[in-house]
């Protein structure tokens, strides 16, 4: 198959009618009139074929990903056995047994999946966000050839590929909607949560994948595995959407993101108009 080239990537067509949201089992949980937006991708292939697709909101296929891995990360969880066990260094508790390497491989695997996709539904989020108001002028510190901190002003679109997603939700988006930056609230230090989650995942050290353990000092201390072991995995899409609605009602709840709100049982305020259209 030729390699895809991108000639244009997005083209909006609106139209008015019914907006329907569904839960995962195809029920109508939403329904309202209102102005709908539908995004259009169109690719040229080598060959010269022009190919076009309506393009779902990446974020709400992130969103959709993290919660189902979430859920299966949790009932493979649930059905792990602790034991008690003797090591070398003392009575340790055993988690899942060796009848049960398929539910431990799912709940790690699985909560692997949400972590990642959680996070890459904020990654999104931020260069969308970007890309509407890519011309407008946003400040931030940076450091000069000397090391000294200086502030720079720059377009939005200048600051997508130069900032960390985490710089784009403390820094760059407030200044673009115009609101408080989220850091210093309860939505940021969650937000902590799953940046680490996610960092030791992407990048992460042989101590936690391949411990080499001489004595009792060499031990390692709880790593991200473990706390998938112990904890609910759902709550790393919830940070995500909480991030993410956090910016959203300031403007508007994109159509995309009643669905997973519905399933991770959290209310929101319906901001969204006629003057707003959302993507499907």
């Amino acid at each position: 198959m030729d390699e895809a080239k991108r000639i244009e990537t997005r083209a909006r067509i609106s139209t008015t009618g019914t907006e329907r949201t569904l839960d995962r089992y195809g029920r109508v949980i939403r329904e309202r009139e209102a102005l709908l937006l539908r995004q259009a991708t169109l690719m040229k292939t080598d060959s010269g074929e022009l190919v076009t697709f309506i393009s779902p909101s990446v974020c709400a296929l992130a969103l959709h990903e993290a919660i189902d891995a979430s859920e299966r990360a949790e009932l493979a969880r649930l059905s792990l056995a602790e034991t008690e066990r003797e090591t070398i260094f003392g009575t340790a508790t055993e988690i899942g047994g060796k009848h049960q390497d398929t539910e431990l491989f799912d709940c790690l695997q699985k909560s692997m999946v949400c972590v990642s996709y959680s996070y890459l539904a904020l990654e999104v989020y931020c260069n969308e966000t970007i890309s509407e108001h890519e011309t407008k002028p946003v400040t931030r510190q940076v450091k000069n050839r000397d090391g000294k901190k200086i502030k720079v002003t720059k377009p939005a679109k200048d600051w997508e590929r130069e900032c960390s997603t985490e710089e784009k939700l403390g820094v760059v988006l407030p200044q673009l909607l115009d609101i408080d930056s989220p850091k210093g609230q309860p939505v940021w230090e969650d937000l902590k949560v799953l940046q680490r989650a996610r960092n030791d995942i992407v990048h992460p050290k042989a101590v936690m994948t391949n411990p080499r353990i001489r004595n009792e000092t060499e031990i390692p201390r709880a790593s991200v595995f473990l706390s998938f072991l112990r904890e609910n995995s759902r709550q790393y899409p919830r940070i995500a959407v909480h991030m993410i609605l956090y910016f959203a009602t300031a403007t508007r709840v994109p159509g995309w993101l009643y669905q997973p709100l519905n399933e991770l049982g959290i209310r929101a305020p319906d901001t969204t108009d006629a003057k707003n259209p959302s993507v499907p």
